[in-house]
């Protein structure tokens, strides 16, 4: 078993053991870092990783199938962690995996004494029908418009405001062609946005909830949006169809974390080991 240094410029042979993203990446930024193991002259399993502020962030870790339990996953990451502390930085690796693929993952990174940490970008997900069945159906009765049904001005008014007061926004504003109009909505108060939750859908189908206002609405009438929001989806999509939502520290994230609680999964996961 040997390891090595992946060569900046063109990962070759160990392009197919990097996130795709990644590997192209490796092309132009010679600040990533990459390591590979092989044996028997075959690439078996590959890490990578970039010098970030405090901390060295794994990008991409994979070890092919058929030679795990083998402790080629183990002399990746802590030839890794050898050169996390070479640069004097902690080390953190995310991840987005289905629930049993972490139970695998968890206690290997824990052993490494790397210990979980609370994200604000944790990933969350469920499907239209979950939560449309699990939304309580007291205060039920449906306000708000979607944005099909508002002008631009009227958006761009808001992701203008929504800027100055840092408040979430999807990349590219209200406005943003990447947001689904006919199921977004918004509580309209004195002929501006007030309230908000807006839906993106991604090239493989699933629907993101990128961005939730709702500090200026009482919490009856934020899930009066919500059933309002979820009424559009169950009537456009399949009921299986997934529903994403990203952690963010704001008081629309933690109200819809606290009304979905029982039909959310948590997909995605950060450890760090310090220094």
């Amino acid at each position: 078993m040997n390891i090595g240094l992946i060569p900046n410029g063109e990962p070759g042979v160990f392009r197919s053991l990097l996130l795709p993203e990644i590997a192209d990446a490796m092309v132009n930024d010679e600040r990533i870092i990459g390591l590979a193991v092989t044996i028997d002259n075959t690439a078996v399993g590959a890490i990578a990783g970039i010098p970030e502020e405090h901390r060295l962030l794994i990008l991409s870790f994979y070890v092919a199938p058929e030679y795990r339990r083998r402790q080629v996953g183990t002399l990746l990451m802590n030839t890794m962690i050898d050169i996390s502390k070479n640069l004097m930085l902690g080390i953190e690796i995310a991840y987005t995996v289905t629930e049993e693929e972490h139970k695998t993952l968890q206690p290997f990174l824990e052993h490494l004494n790397f210990r979980e940490e609370a994200h604000e970008k944790a990933i969350y997900i469920t499907t239209v029908q979950q939560a449309v069945q699990i939304l309580p159906q007291n205060n039920s009765k449906k306000i708000g418009l979607s944005f099909s049904q508002l002008d631009d001005y009227i958006l761009s008014k808001a992701t203008k405001m929504a800027m100055r007061n840092f408040d979430q926004i999807p990349e590219g504003g209200l406005e943003s062609k990447h947001v689904a109009r006919d199921v977004s909505v918004a509580i309209i108060k004195d002929n501006e946005i007030s309230a908000y939750i807006a839906v993106e859908q991604s090239r493989s189908g699933e629907l993101i909830i990128s961005a939730i206002k709702a500090d200026q609405c009482s919490p009856s009438e934020f899930i009066r949006l919500l059933h309002s929001d979820l009424f559009l989806l169950k009537h456009k999509y399949p009921p299986e169809t997934k529903l994403i939502c990203q952690a963010v520290k704001t008081e629309g994230f933690a109200l819809l974390k606290r009304l979905l609680s029982d039909c959310l999964e948590q997909v995605s996961y950060t450890y760090y080991r310090a220094l």
